[in-house]
């Protein structure tokens, strides 16, 4: 492999990579891309989880998956379940939620799936209109807030599926439950809002506020609570006060942001993406590419450290909160839940389709049929 040069970023650090920069073809541009990427995928994290996966039929999740997507008009053709499928989210799903089997398993692969989508959503036009981005979310908060079950289908196909992720993920949990992961997602949605507002600027925050939107945008809460509606458990509700916790918490999604600045780094460079921590490392202190990438592994591996650190103290936390030994035992297994969520996130990455050239070339494909989603805000379809 070709040594991959540094990326020049922004109007301060040079043009960003175009087919121009590279051979004055799409065919240069995939040649530096390749190299990029491998260069991401040849990085290697600290992790000390395990990897497990889920007893299902792979072929079997995918399909209903895809019939669940096709059936709220999010695949729309051939060529778009084609190019969808090449993000290998069965499997991410698989092994984000490895105890989640049939009803469950299905929820929590339709809910990433519905946030890959939206996601990219906010990575196209309607993500540099921060008042655009607020309607959309009104939209989605309004949802967390109402009755569940409620009809959706006269909106935009990722509302109304919104719709429908979230009364699934809400059956079988306790109201205690329900309003926390609201909060998650209000979270979620709120850093959309801050990434807009950051693109209508013309620049990221510095890198301190940087890593705060970047807790929120990781979505680390809401999908760490899935983890027990996945898995059919409660975490109990009190050990949420505990600043021991939260701590973990916040370390949980300091490393997964840190894994998904790394691996997403060519996109984001050359796309002009301005939130990814290496990028701003490079222009805040003056790192060269590989130091920055670096730094953001040291930044992982400090994370997962204090993670360890603050799990050590949990005994005492359980003892002092008079936590039942049924109640330790789901605290415990939340803990391994969000460490193999790492994990898979890590694996993931390495290997998806979702990094390679031709997937960001002309956007994201899989979805380009669809309607902006800031057609929900007047409710038109």
């Amino acid at each position: 492999m070709r040594d991959v040069p540094p990326i020049a970023f922004g109007s301060k650090m040079g043009p960003l990579p175009t087919p121009a920069l590279c051979g004055q073809s799409w065919e240069g541009f995939d040649v530096w891309w390749e190299d990029a990427v491998a260069g991401m995928h040849g990085v290697e994290f600290a992790i000390p989880f395990p990897s497990r996966i889920s007893p299902e039929d792979q072929d079997a999740v995918t399909r209903r998956n895809v019939d669940w997507l096709s059936g709220h008009g999010l695949l729309r053709t051939g060529e778009m379940t084609e190019r969808y499928l090449t993000m290998g989210l069965a499997e991410f799903a698989m092994r984000l939620y490895p105890t989640a089997v049939g009803p469950r398993l299905d929820m929590a692969l339709d809910t990433l799936a519905w946030a890959v989508f939206v996601n990219d959503q906010l990575d196209g036009e309607l993500g540099g209109d921060p008042q655009q981005v607020a309607g959309v979310v009104r939209e989605l908060i309004a949802i967390t807030a109402g009755p569940l079950g409620r009809s959706h289908g006269a909106g935009h196909p990722l509302v109304a599926a919104w719709a429908d992720v979230w009364a699934r993920q809400c059956a079988g949990m306790s109201e205690e439950w329900r309003r926390r992961a609201a909060g998650h997602w209000r979270l979620w949605f709120s850093g959309a809002i801050a990434l807009a507002a950051d693109r209508a600027r013309g620049g990221a925050q510095p890198l301190h506020d940087h890593l705060q939107v970047r807790r929120a945008w990781i979505g680390a809460g809401a999908f760490s609570d899935l983890v027990e509606a996945a898995g059919g458990f409660e975490v109990p509700e009190e050990l949420w006060d505990s600043v021991q916790w939260q701590g973990i918490q916040e370390a949980c999604g300091d490393c997964l942001g840190m894994l998904n600045d790394v691996f997403s780094l060519a996109v984001d460079e050359s796309t002009g993406r301005l939130h990814n921590t290496v990028v701003l490392l490079r222009r805040e202190r003056g790192m060269s590419r590989g130091e920055a990438v670096a730094e953001v592994v040291e930044m992982a591996r400090a994370a997962i450290d204090r993670w360890q650190r603050l799990q050590l103290d949990l005994p005492a936390v359980y003892e002092a909160f008079s936590l039942s030994a049924e109640q330790r035992r789901a605290a415990e297994l939340f803990l391994g839940g969000i460490g193999t969520m790492v994990r898979a996130n890590y694996d993931w990455y390495r290997h998806s389709g979702r990094y390679a050239p031709e997937f960001h070339r002309d956007g994201p494909a899989y979805a380009a049929a669809l309607p902006s989603m800031a057609e929900a805000v007047d409710g038109s379809a």
